[in-house]
């Protein structure tokens, strides 16, 4: 049977963690660099499992965030500065539903490079006066689903880390 990349990275960190790590002085850098490269073992496992469905969950929350601020009836409550934006939004939002499966990362950095230059503009809207605070809640509840999302990818990782 053909072991998968996942298996593989679990046998190179069984190796490292029982019979390399236990006879090196605890608080040593040996020790250190070992349990390191058990940590990027361990993400690089979470990785190969998750991926897929990490990039695809984050990019139907970000997709669907940018489609749902095109709504023509909202554009009275966004500000000048998000305004001059939405046709760049609205392209954004197009592009990201035709989207190939192997095209999610870029397609999810485009998108999140939008959202900052979006995050400006309603930041420079509020100091002008013309605040949407739905809108600035909206991005704020993305931003923190999106950190959950983009999480899954390293919490094992960051439970091998030392106390």
């Amino acid at each position: 049977m053909k072991e998968s990349v996942a298996d593989l990275l679990r046998a190179v960190a069984v190796v490292l963690s029982q019979e390399v790590l236990p006879g090196l002085p605890m608080r040593s850098w040996e020790a250190s660099r070992v349990r390191s490269a058990l940590m990027i073992l361990q993400h690089c496992e979470d990785r190969v499992l998750m991926e897929k469905s990490v990039l695809s969950a984050a990019h139907g929350l970000l997709s669907g965030f940018l489609s749902g601020i095109c709504d023509p009836q909202r554009l009275p409550q966004f500000g000048p500065q998000v305004r001059e934006l939405l046709a760049e939004v609205a392209a954004a939002s197009q592009a990201a539903a035709r989207c190939e499966p192997e095209e999610l990362e870029t397609s999810i950095e485009a998108g999140k490079a939008l959202l900052c230059r979006l995050i400006r503009a309603a930041g420079r809207d509020r100091l002008q006066g013309t605040d949407d605070s739905d809108f600035r809640a909206r991005l704020h509840e993305l931003l923190r689903e999106m950190d959950g999302i983009e999480t899954r990818l390293f919490s094992k990782a960051s439970a091998l880390l030392p106390m």
